[in-house]
């Protein structure tokens, strides 16, 4: 018992000792904390007076001298220059090409060839360029003059030497030389001054081919 109170003598004062270091470490803690606020309350009670005080004359002049300085530089540069208005360009007239040279050139009055009674008009409709050489779409009016009805007829027209068929409708084609004989394939009958239009041809030659 005489050991313990020994003990509780040594011990008490360290420990009352340890709680007065750490109570005075707090306090001075707390005051740093509160001098920190002081601070920054009064930085901020500055800040607010300054925005609050009137402006002087001589600042407010220099701010005017400011934008007069600014408004000046602005009238003293000179105005842009307008830039001329190009003319517009006249259009330019496209060569035809020769595909549609051709196709002019093929294009002609119609032509009649007579075989008895029977008339054939030959028109060029239109002409391509094909393979290097002119192809010419022929389209035929046939009328039988005679008195007598005709069911079969037959014409033969001239063409440029090395002439060739490529294609046609309601008729048949033959070419022997520089003559081309067109003959019918259908069964219409034709009385007196009848027509049949619906027949015709292509032909291809060395340029457009005209009847």
């Amino acid at each position: 018992m005489n050991k313990l109170k020994k003990a509780m003598k040594v011990i008490l004062p360290i420990g009352l000792g340890v709680i007065a270091a750490a109570l005075l470490a707090s306090q001075i803690y707390t005051m740093s904390m509160l001098s920190d606020l002081q601070r920054s309350v009064r930085n901020i009670s500055r800040e607010l007076e300054e925005t609050r005080r009137p402006r002087t004359t001589t600042e407010a002049n220099h701010d005017n001298s400011d934008n007069s300085d600014g408004e000046q530089q602005q009238e003293q540069q000179p105005p842009q220059e307008q830039q001329p208005t190009q003319p517009p360009q006249e259009q330019q007239h496209t060569q035809p090409t020769q595909e549609q040279q051709q196709t002019q050139e093929g294009e002609g009055s119609p032509a009649t060839v007579q075989n008895g009674d029977i008339s054939a008009t030959l028109t060029s409709d239109e002409s391509w360029g094909e393979g290097g050489k002119t192809a010419t779409k022929i389209s035929m009016v046939v009328k039988n003059n005679g008195e007598q009805p005709v069911s079969k007829w037959s014409v033969t027209i001239d063409v440029p030497q090395g002439s060739e068929v490529k294609g046609d409708w309601n008729c048949d084609t033959k070419i022997e030389g520089t003559k081309l004989t067109i003959t019918s394939t259908t069964d219409k009958t034709l009385n007196k001054d009848e027509v049949y239009d619906d027949a015709g041809f292509i032909i291809l030659s060395e340029k457009a081919f005209t009847p």
